[in-house]
């Protein structure tokens, strides 16, 4: 469809502020604790590295693909 000089073809996000989740399996569930940090990289940033913090871990598991795996807030 033609569009108009000053129409809004898309927008972006901002990511000042991230927000992810952690998959974990219950296996390794006993080595994430709150307050861990790390790095992370987005696919479409890989030269960006931004700091990341735990601050919330569900718990209790879920089940998937027939484990159990328990999710965290980044």
């Amino acid at each position: 469809m033609p569009v108009k000089q000053g129409d809004v073809l898309f927008k972006l996000a901002r990511v000042d502020r991230l927000y992810a989740e952690l998959e974990v399996r219950e296996s390794d569930i006993q080595n994430i604790k709150s307050k861990f940090s790390g790095e992370v990289a987005l696919v479409s940033r890989p030269q960006e590295i931004n700091k990341i913090e735990v601050f919330r871990i569900e718990p209790a598991a879920v089940s998937k693909e027939k484990k159990n795996v328990f999710y965290g807030a980044l």
